[in-house]
């Protein structure tokens, strides 16, 4: 059962490669912009791959886990100052929550439709 049309998706899936491509360069006045760089970077190219059907859905699980393991460490190292969001780590988790969250949907959408 297919809940989205894959035209509906593919927009979509660019629409987040251009959301990504954005944050990419919004990192070039960030003390750390070349994690980032490199972490967004590789979330809009994933995003392009899976729209050109050259992206295997294992390795947006890879890199969804990698993701949420950085995600974890930013959060514990702002809930341990109790800085929360308002500090730059609360918005990195954040961040490489989100890309963790798309590439979860990637490696859905690519094993649903049977990319390998």
């Amino acid at each position: 059962m297919n809940l989205m049309p894959d035209r509906l998706f593919h927009a979509i899936n660019l629409g987040v490669a251009c959301v990504f491509a954005l944050f990419l360069y919004v990192q070039f006045n960030d003390p750390d912009s070349m994690v980032w760089l490199l972490i967004y970077g590789l979330a809009a190219l994933a995003c392009v791959l899976f729209h050109l059907k050259r992206l295997p859905p294992a390795a947006a699980l890879g890199y969804a886990v990698i993701m949420v393991l950085v995600g974890t460490y930013y959060a514990w190292s702002v809930i341990s100052q109790q800085q929360y969001f308002f500090y730059e780590e609360g918005r990195e988790a954040m961040g490489s929550i989100l890309v963790a969250c798309w590439m979860l949907v990637l490696y859905v959408r690519g094993k649903r439709v049977g990319m390998q």
